[in-house]
């Protein structure tokens, strides 16, 4: 029985295509946060494709999903003690199972990864909540929670600094092979880049920022995970200073090496990237300050001079770039997705910066 699945995952602000579509619920008492879905079905625009097989047992069944199965997750936030996710699994609009897990921040970017066969996320523990203090006992732990709602802890970092800990920010591959890890930062010594296995949590490959980085310094700074293509062959990540993505890096499993490819210029965290084709999109000329009025009069001073906005997409592997839109408002943002390897849904600015008319562009 041949299934296929669609995730989409948020990253500083970058929407994430990994493995087909994005899926969006607003769950958190008022506060606007993106949720990732996980799709099981049979429908021919999903992309990546797993085989099930006919006699597995109900214990094997429960925790993977099944054809036709969702799984979406909703963030609670608890103010002064530990938050939590609350795991779905759906069929046809129905509820299956549900069970919580702990989080340590519901307002963190990347809190839950939902996969086929669970739920991975990142607990703290020796922590006080509401005072805000390490304890003595202090630790990061990647847990991984089948759906049937068992959880187990699959490594643990006892690590008290961010420089330190690498328990920070993670991906899994879509084949459940690997975790992408970060240590430390820029100017650091062992600042790297780390794939684990994920059955043993030992480095498969560690690759050091400054190595990596070598015939390219300029572009080294501080460091980002993009995702995974859905084959869960290629890894990729970014160096970004401050909203601005300064390089890509692609990484091959396959071969155990890695490439670096300089971002086209005026790539902000909110551009889509596709890790499986490399396309970014790109608006040349815009900026972000960080200051609303100052944003707004550079805005004005360009729409005085007729400059306007273009949407464009760059193919970081061949260097090819397609214009897609042209807006006459000026440093206006296309609000772009890919809702596939190929079609990428943008809509068109508006003067009062309304979302505007939602358009499709489709790559050949």
């Amino acid at each position: 029985m041949q299934q296929k699945y669609l995730l989409s995952s948020i990253a500083l602000g970058t929407t994430i295509l990994l493995g087909g579509a994005v899926f969006f619920s607003r769950s958190q008492e008022g506060k606007n946060i993106p949720t990732p879905s996980f799709v099981a079905s049979s429908t021919e625009v999903l992309v990546a494709t797993t085989t099930a097989s006919a006699t597995s047992t109900l214990a094997t069944r429960r925790q993977c999903l099944e054809e036709g199965d969702v799984a979406e997750y909703k963030l609670t936030d608890n103010r002064n003690a530990e938050d939590s996710a609350t795991i779905f699994v759906k069929k046809d609009g129905k509820v299956k199972n549900q069970f919580e897990i702990p989080i340590p921040s519901a307002t963190h970017y990347f809190p839950v990864e939902l996969q086929h066969c669970g739920a991975y996320a990142i607990r703290t523990f020796g922590y006080d909540f509401k005072n805000k203090i390490m304890l003595a006992e202090y630790r990061r732990e990647l847990w991984k929670y089948d759906y049937g709602g068992k959880g187990s802890s699959l490594a643990k970092d006892f690590a008290r600094t961010s420089a330190e800990n690498t328990l920070g920010d993670f991906r899994i591959s879509p084949t459940e092979k690997y975790v992408v890890l970060t240590r430390a930062f820029p100017g650091q010594p062992n600042f790297a880049l780390i794939i684990k296995n994920l059955d043993t949590m030992k480095d498969d490959m560690v690759f050091p920022m400054v190595d990596l980085y070598k015939d390219h310094p300029e572009l080294l700074n501080s460091l980002a995970l993009n995702g995974w293509s859905s084959d869960g062959r290629y890894l990729w990540a970014n160096t970004f200073d401050a909203a601005v993505v300064v390089s890509f890096i692609r990484v091959d499993t396959q071969t155990g090496k890695a490439q670096i490819f300089p971002a086209p210029p005026d790539v902000l965290g909110g551009d889509a990237f596709n890790p499986d084709t490399g396309n970014i999109t790109q608006h040349p000329g815009n900026f972000w300050s960080g200051d609303a009025d100052y944003d707004a009069q550079i805005r004005k001073e360009r729409e005085a001079q007729g400059e306007g906005t273009d949407l464009y997409v760059h193919n970081l592997l061949t260097g090819k770039r397609t214009l897609i839109a042209h807006s006459p408002y000026a440093t206006q943002y296309f609000r772009p997705k890919w809702l596939s390897t190929s079609t990428l849904e943008y809509f068109m600015p508006t003067l009062d910066g309304d979302k505007g008319e939602r358009r499709e562009w489709r790559e050949d």
